[in-house]
């Protein structure tokens, strides 16, 4: 095991794991209704294999595209196709949607491939797995796994990240994960080091969670090429270029990526869900969602179905307590606002958050008062002022030569302002309006 490994930048933040950490995980009850996204996370919209009244199977594909940046949908229940219709999802993107109504009786399965095999892994074979399962990055943006598989493969990639980090506020689900499912994680990465032929694979965990920790690294002795990486927990820690800053010691260029300096990370969730999809035939209809916050009767990490609506996963944690104010999905530092309850969860969705009024600082901006905090936490090293000047006076093109770009919206400038300034939903909306652009 390595220790203590950090990165420059970021913040100390209250992390109130405490709500969820240590509820064990819990098997949701199986829903009613589920709404599932035919585009989950980033890429394109998969076509409908199903139409109004088709019986599907749990784990049936119900959705494929033949462009290469895309990724399988499928059934996440046994039951009837309602309809398909676009809706908002609780990550807040307005996507068609396949709702299915449960049918009563014994739950019906369909493996979606037979078991690939279980010698040395071959690149082309996992993108492959990635792409029929379903597989996206499980804590972030939700990037096509099987894409970002494809692209490392002449990348000379001599390290691999598990990113178990989960560095947001009140997020568990990745700790819980580690607990319960350390071999199908550590099989995931060794899947990947030994396709790329990496030199090292990583399990990169924060310290303030010490069992996590202790339970991969009794895992991985048995697997010469793998370490745990122990990080010193701060916010952003769980940001990729920050654990390749920390992990490596390597630094990526600006309008680069991982590949750059060699290395390959996802989270610890994707490489779980390869692991389902190599060794047992598993598409990845269902992942763990902390439903957590001083607003939750019995905040609890649910196993929980793609589709499944906000209000069923609140409803299994006992509902709503106090003032409520906000839901969020994901952490509260970069996630987003839920608006509608029947919204759906994605296989991308860590968590909801679910805050009261007087666990919010709610206090009105002011201007600012030019005392540099935004600049010495932020991890791009770029002047989160200076961008939320020029973004609030429309100046696009100057937000754009200020590295903009650069941002990778943690929210830790919004954080530590005194002001209260809301740099980072000012910057977010300029990047915004430059994409809009096209610049």
């Amino acid at each position: 095991m390595i220790n203590n490994l950090t990165f420059s930048g970021g913040t100390h933040i209250d992390d109130n794991k405490h709500y969820s950490e240590n509820s064990p995980l819990e098997m949701q009850e199986l829903p009613q209704i589920v709404h599932i996204p035919l585009l989950q996370g980033i890429g394109v919209e998969c076509t409908p294999l199903v139409k109004k009244g088709d019986f599907v199977k749990t784990g049936q594909k119900i959705g494929e595209s033949d462009a290469s940046f895309s990724t399988c949908v499928h059934s996440s229940i046994t039951g009837e196709v309602l309809e398909i219709k676009e809706r908002y999802t609780a990550g807040g993107s307005k996507v068609k949607c396949v709702t299915i109504q449960r049918t009563e009786g014994e739950e019906e399965f369909v493996e979606f491939i037979s078991n690939y095999q279980h010698g040395q892994p071959n690149p082309e074979i996992l993108v492959e797995a990635a792409k029929e399962a379903g597989i996206i990055g499980m804590g972030g943006a939700g990037f096509p796994f099987g894409v970002k598989l494809n692209g490392a493969i002449d990348n000379n990639i001599d390290s691999v990240i598990a990113n178990g980090a989960e560095c947001e506020p009140y997020l568990t689900s990745d700790h819980r994960l580690m607990l319960d499912f350390p071999e199908e994680v550590t099989k995931g990465v060794a899947l990947v080091v030994d396709a790329l032929n990496a030199d090292a694979g990583y399990i990169a965990i924060e310290d303030n969670k010490k069992n996590a920790i202790d339970a991969m690294d009794a895992v991985i002795a048995d697997y010469e090429r793998l370490t745990v990486a122990s990080l010193i927990t701060k916010y952003p820690q769980g940001d990729s270029t920050r654990i390749v800053d920390a992990v490596l010691n390597r630094k990526i260029p600006i309008g680069q990526r991982t590949g750059s300096v060699n290395a390959f990370i996802s989270n610890v969730g994707t490489f779980k869900a390869l692991h389902d999809a190599y060794y047992e035939g598993k598409p990845l209809y269902e992942r763990i969602v902390s439903v957590t916050g001083p607003g939750i009767v019995e905040p609890k990490n649910i196993m929980a179905r793609v589709g499944t609506t906000v209000s069923d996963l609140i409803k299994q944690c006992g509902g709503f307590q106090g003032d409520v104010n906000a839901i969020i999905s994901g952490g509260p530092m970069s996630g987003n606002q839920v608006f509608d309850l029947d919204s759906p969860v994605t296989k991308n969705v860590t968590g909801l958050v679910v805050l009261t009024r007087e666990n919010m600082d709610l206090r009105e901006e002011t201007p600012c008062i030019k005392c540099g905090r935004c600049i010495e936490v932020c991890p791009s090293k770029l002047n989160p002022a200076k961008l939320d000047a020029a973004i609030s006076k429309e100046k696009f093109d100057l937000a754009k030569d200020l590295y903009v770009d650069e941002c990778i919206q943690c929210g830790a400038c919004s954080y530590v302002c005194p002001a209260k300034r809301h740099l980072a939903e000012h910057i977010k909306m300029g990047i915004n309006v430059l994409r809009t652009k096209g610049k």
